[in-house]
């Protein structure tokens, strides 16, 4: 009975290990998904992307790990029946092949297969469908002459009406990944008209349809969906890796930013980065090229999911709002707290096919308008990293509240991000100085040096002694011209026989004593006053003027040994 029982007790212990054991593998899904067997079944071929084993360590550089990339790709397709499959992509920053199954043999060896990590069938997706320069306060940026010159993006999406004159000039290569790898080649002619959409939001040149956030940007584009606006993650992979390849050919095209308005059917919490490696690598590799990869997260209206390649770690991601006051994210925008920007997205009046416009609404609207933006800013500065221009783009923009989540997301502010990267915006309040400080720009420049009266005194170039936030010469002190003794903005006989009253009657006090030492030598006497005479009466050399020491500033006299601010108002200038 014993025996019985430690029988039955070790076959219990085994079973619950198993289980257990399962557990911690994390329930991993079976190397070859089952659907793809159905689906061969049901259609005679199915499109599987094959995700093999990483033959590289991670001290391996990127050029090691794609020749190992290759190799093992090589030596994988090797091993199938030759005739039970027609090769669709090999990816060069991924251990990844897409292959179109046409025998179960095929998917029998992949199952059997030490290399393959996982097979699943092809990802299938679509454009996210679903005024704004002023919203984004981009029409000021373009009255600076900042308009994107100089930049290329590249869109991936149904493609571009290229006839059409809103982009006349603007397309540098044309390029087609669809049906899984089925076509591709030369051009990306829009048979739809989502393509075409966004890139006239990105770079219109505004002849007949509104004008673009950069207008003098250049276009590549990639046709990645059909005229159906639906497409494969494999082919979107692709496109990334190609405009990669034109970024580093020796004298190719120094790509900006890639938009992609793409979403797939499939949505995901958290990252998914392991979901489609070949993309998500492509992604990050395009990043470490210095190439923004900007995204959106759906249409859906989640709040805890996000569809791909918005859940990728290696785009970033942007949440539509509406276009019309009140501001608010629009309820189809998908957003987690890994939504990194809003953008306008409804309604947005845009480039429509055959030369005419249309109006669309959804986070795809809302892409391009941050793809815009990253090209204003390259303008600017050519240098500027995508993580420095994601933070940029953050830290400038206004914080919308989100019911839905309880979190903020700042919406882009052109106008503050420019100033932020020119180096004008000195008070950090997103408007530039030179607007700042005209009439109604908020700042006052009491002693007019161009500069907000806060940022001379947090720079140091002006006092405020008694806290008013307003520098102390523009209180307490006349302009400061040296030789113009009496302080009424002239110099003449006055200021000589003022000189004279100081110094022998004392019935005379100079709100400034500095402009009462005439030739800048630290004291007030007898010269000062001959000084002055002889610049008015015998051709003599006009009293110098303020400068920064040791030239004309001078010492101070008021209080000798110490220039500074002696008091007068152009003093601040001394410092």
């Amino acid at each position: 009975m014993r025996h019985i029982s430690f029988f039955l007790t070790t076959i219990a212990c085994f079973f619950i290990l198993s289980l257990h054991l399962g557990r911690l593998r994390g329930d991993e899904e079976p190397a070859v998904s089952a659907e793809l067997s159905r689906s061969l079944a049901e259609k005679g071929s199915v499109v599987v992307c094959v995700q093999l084993r990483d033959p590289s360590p991670g001290s391996d550089s990127l050029s090691e790990r794609c020749a190992k990339y290759a190799r093992s790709q090589e030596l994988f397709l090797a091993a199938l029946d030759p005739g039970g499959y027609r090769l669709r992509y090999r990816y060069r920053y991924s251990p990844v092949v897409v292959i179109e199954v046409l025998k179960p043999s095929v998917l029998s060896r992949l199952s059997r297969s030490a290399r393959v990590k996982n097979a699943k069938p092809d990802l299938e997706g679509g454009g996210g469908l679903q005024q704004s320069l002023q919203l984004t306060r981009t029409n000021r940026v373009h009255s600076f002459g900042i308009e994107g010159a100089g930049t290329v993006a590249a869109v991936l999406d149904t493609g571009i009406d290229d006839d059409n004159e809103n982009f006349e000039g603007a397309i540098l290569h044309q390029y087609h990944f669809t049906g899984s790898g089925s076509e591709q080649g030369e051009g990306a002619s829009d048979g739809h008209g989502h393509g075409s959409h966004v890139a006239g939001i990105l770079a219109s040149r505004g002849l007949s349809a509104p004008q673009g956030m950069a207008p003098a940007a250049s276009l590549i584009i990639v046709k990645v969906l059909d005229d159906e606006n639906r497409g494969f993650t494999s082919d979107w992979a692709r496109g990334v890796e190609h405009i990669i390849e034109l970024h580093d050919t020796d004298n190719g095209i120094r790509v900006d930013v890639i938009n992609m308005s793409l979403q797939t059917d499939t949505e995901y919490a958290g990252s998914c980065d392991g979901s489609r490696q070949a993309f998500s690598n492509a992604c990050g590799v395009a990043r470490s090229r210095g190439i923004s990869v900007l995204t959106c997260g759906g249409n859906n209206g989640s709040t805890t999911e996000m569809t791909m390649p918005g859940c990728f770690s290696t785009t970033t991601t942007i949440g539509s709002v509406v276009d019309t006051p009140p501001l608010r994210l629009s309820d189809f925008t998908s957003r987690t707290a890994d939504l990194r920007l809003l953008a306008p997205g409804q309604p947005i009046l845009s480039v429509g096919l055959n030369g005419g416009t249309r109006t669309r609404s959804g986070c795809s609207m809302a892409v391009p308008h941050v793809a815009g933006l990253y090209c204003l800013l390259r303008q600017v500065d050519p240098s500027i990293s995508p993580w420095e221009l994601d933070e940029l783009a953050s830290q400038t923009g206004q914080d919308i509240f989100d019911e839905g989540t309880g979190l903020q997301f700042p919406l882009i502010n052109s106008e503050a991000a420019i100033a932020r990267l020119r180096g004008n915006d000195c008070n950090e309040n997103g408007v530039g100085d030179d607007r700042d400080i005209a009439a109604g720009g908020g700042s006052e420049d009491c002693n007019e040096n161009g500069i907000p009266d806060e940022c001379d005194i947090s720079g140091g170039r002006s006092r405020d002694e008694d806290g008013n936030g307003v520098p102390d010469e523009c209180f307490f002190s006349p302009l400061f011209y040296r030789g113009d003794t009496n302080d009424d903005g002239l110099i003449d006989l006055a200021d000589g026989v003022t000189v004279f009253v100081f110094l022998f009657l004392g019935s005379v006090s100079p709100g400034c004593l500095d402009s009462v030492d005439v030739d800048n030598d630290g004291r007030v006497e007898i010269t000062d006053g001959i000084k002055v005479l002889a610049y008015l009466f015998s051709g003599g050399a006009h009293p110098p003027d303020p400068g920064v020491p040791p030239g004309p500033c001078g010492p101070d006299t008021e209080a000798p040994g110490s220039p500074g601010n002696l008091g007068c108002e152009s003093y601040s200038s001394c410092q």
